[in-house]
């Protein structure tokens, strides 16, 4: 999907033949291990989840989150992509059933966050959830991806101009700020 071997040993990413799929290591800021992601190359479920990983409270990858202006997506190989793209402050949410525990880790993190959550109906519904939770604590801003389902799909320049051209929902002064 055009990542780079730099990129893949930055989030240390493995392969592993037996499951087909790719595998990395989930770490909150202090790079401490939280879980393990799975994302098969071909059949369902696409990603699981090693046991016990708390993913409904976590965000991928705070271990390289730089800057307190956030972009938020949500899959792992969105905020990868996005990393590997030049934006440090990219983080994902696991999935589109955003939870209050990592909205709050958000608004604890940044000043401003941008959504580019995926055009399907569970990433429209994950962005009116952390509009609603974040809109009167931090600046919000929100993408319209256009033509395309997902971030990662995305040339790195569009991207560039996807997340450039996002609307100003809420700022720290109110709505359209």
């Amino acid at each position: 999907r055009g990542f780079t071997w730099e990129t893949a040993e930055l989030f240390e990413v493995r392969y592993d033949p037996v499951t087909k799929a790719l595998v990395w290591p989930v770490r909150d800021r202090d790079f401490n291990t939280l879980g393990l992601v799975m994302r098969r190359l071909s059949g369902e479920p696409k990603y699981q989840y090693s046991h016990g990983f708390p993913r409904r409270a976590a965000l991928f990858p705070l271990s390289h989150v730089r800057g307190s202006r956030l972009v938020v997506v949500e899959g792992v190989l969105d905020a990868v992509w996005l990393h590997q793209c030049g934006w440090s402050g990219g983080v994902a949410t696991l999935g589109a059933g955003v939870t209050r525990a990592q909205a709050r880790c958000l608004s604890e993190l940044a000043v401003e966050v941008t959504l580019v959550m995926d055009a399907d109906e569970a990433g429209r519904r994950g962005t009116a959830f952390l509009v609603r939770e974040l809109g009167p604590l931090i600046s919000v801003r929100v993408a319209d991806l256009g033509k395309y389902n997902d971030p990662q799909e995305m040339p790195r320049e569009t991207l560039e101009a996807v997340i450039k051209s996002a609307r100003r929902v809420f700022s720290s002064h109110g709505l359209g700020g």
